[in-house]
């Protein structure tokens, strides 16, 4: 039979090893409340309140904050999610690339008017270096970049095409066009399709519009090339800059990151 002065110390025991777990469960929900709370609020204020790096776009003419379309002859092509593309920027946006390929975050997307309703058309994207450097983070400032000498020679340039291309133009018309399962790696040798890109380097998409009943006449059709200021990034094989992670938090509170 035990002991009723060992039971009670068991109990004793029990009931305090109890409290101690719930007093720290009770002060992590309230760090992690309190932390959350502060990051958003700091997030809010760093994407409303900073201005924009020019250097984080050398190559490409910098638009005003409110364009998110362009208009080339009678097609005109808009972003979609340019404000989230444009918070992501004013702090420097990074991408992630990996042996086996990632997919974009924030993804390219866009929608198309002013095709020709009946004439068959390919859409593809690729992506280019948006200056001949490569990047560090400041030793100094850790959300700052700064050039690190010259850039690495570029592996062949790939383009991702939309998988329903060819279409008619009403098709890419009535809704916008995603190109979510486009993946960047940084496997030289890969064999899969993706898009390779040399970390810390600095890139950006380009969007062709090509009139063309098949990808393999693309070369003699008339085209369109599209690009936007504020979706260039640096490529990464882990984020980099605090400001870009908690950039990254509050899109995931907020429903943005899936």
């Amino acid at each position: 039979p035990i002991d009723q002065s060992e039971e009670k110390q068991t109990e004793a025991e029990i009931f305090a090893a109890g409290a101690i777990s719930c007093e720290t469960s009770v002060g992590l929900i309230y760090f992690c409340t309190n932390y959350f709370h502060f990051s958003c609020q700091f997030i809010s204020a760093l994407l409303t309140d900073s201005p924009a790096d020019p250097r984080l776009n050398p190559g490409m003419p910098l638009s005003s904050s409110a364009a998110n379309s362009y208009q080339q002859g009678c097609i005109r092509m808009t972003l979609e999610d340019s404000e989230l593309w444009k918070s992501f920027h004013t702090v420097g946006t990074e991408m992630i690339i990996t042996k086996h390929g990632r997919r974009m975050f924030p993804h390219c997307s866009i929608s198309l008017s002013g095709l020709q309703p009946f004439a068959n058309y390919v859409v593809m994207v690729d992506i280019v270096p948006a200056d001949n450097v490569k990047y560090k983070l400041a030793v100094r400032h850790s959300s700052q970049w700064e050039v690190a000498g010259k850039s690495e020679p570029q592996p062949p340039c790939r383009t991702y095409i939309h998988p329903d291309s060819p279409a008619v133009g009403s098709h890419w018309m009535k809704q916008s066009l995603s190109f979510l399962k486009m993946k960047l790696t940084n496997n030289t040798l890969d064999q899969h399709g993706h898009i390779i890109l040399h970390s810390m380097h600095r890139y950006y998409p380009r969007f062709h519009v090509i009139q063309a009943d098949s990808p393999h006449t693309v070369c003699w059709g008339s085209f369109q090339t599209f690009s936007f200021p504020e979706t260039v990034f640096t490529a990464v094989t882990a984020y980099q800059n605090p400001k870009h992670c908690l950039a990254l938090h509050y899109s995931f509170y907020f429903g943005l990151l899936t």
